[in-house]
């Protein structure tokens, strides 16, 4: 062997590995770029359950403020016959439950992140 096949020898050897190290590299980048959509992914599915979420926990506390608003007014006229203590305790209830779950709702919709 003379000094023209080794030095041969080596410049197919650094293109095999520079080859060897592309595909890895590509690898690599094709693992993050899936993992990213994956992410992307995964996000965009919380913010369609999210709204869907807080669009049924409204409507669930409309019917509960309709109800103890018709509730209040139907004793009001007569139609039911509640005490001051229980519309007290049903208003009081009522106001802290509805506060309760829109805090709820609200830190969980927009998240600290």
């Amino acid at each position: 062997m003379n000094f023209v096949d080794i030095a041969i020898e080596d410049v197919v050897e650094d293109i095999s590995q520079k080859e060897e190290s592309t595909k890895l590299n590509l690898s690599l980048e094709d693992l993050e770029l899936e993992i990213k959509k994956e992410v992307l992914e995964g996000q965009k599915q919380d913010r369609v359950e999210r709204k869907d979420y807080a669009l049924k926990i409204f409507w669930l506390l409309v019917g509960f403020l309709i109800v103890t608003l018709g509730m209040t007014t139907a004793s009001g006229v007569g139609l039911l016959g509640l005490s001051d203590n229980v519309l007290i305790a049903l208003l009081t209830t009522t106001s802290a439950d509805v506060i309760g779950i829109f805090v709820f709702v609200v830190k969980y919709l927009f998240k600290a992140s």
